[in-house]
């Protein structure tokens, strides 16, 4: 199994403790979220300026001189970087603001990631 799959185990564990939180009418004082950002935080962070990283941004500058048109393939590339931008922001606000943070933000971050690679 790769990281990348292993990396639902905690979301999932995280998102159902969170929801099962706000059923039975408790609150974690943010001690989930603080969790989630540290383990699927620190795991985009090191996934996205590691060497996995570089390995993304040499693609897309290759797919960028190969495509005839530089403009062409530099659009095609940070439409790609902006859209996982996007994500990221939308799943991390989510997670922080309360009550909204039970929906299954950190399932869906990691599921993004995954999907985009």
């Amino acid at each position: 199994m790769s990281p990348e799959i292993l990396m639902f185990i905690p979301a999932l564990f995280l998102d159902i403790i969170g929801l099962l939180l706000i059923i039975v009418g408790l609150d974690d004082f943010g001690f989930t979220d603080i969790i989630g950002l540290i383990i699927i935080g620190g795991w985009i962070f090191f996934k996205s300026f590691g060497v996995e990283g570089a390995k993304e941004i040499k693609e897309i500058s290759t797919k960028t001189k190969t495509a005839g048109s530089t403009r062409v393939g530099a659009k095609a590339g940070v439409k790609k970087i902006g859209a996982r931008k996007w994500l990221r922001i939308i799943c991390f606000g989510g997670e922080l603001i309360p009550y909204i943070g039970a929906f299954f933000f950190w399932t869906i971050l990691v599921w993004g990631e995954l999907r985009k690679q």
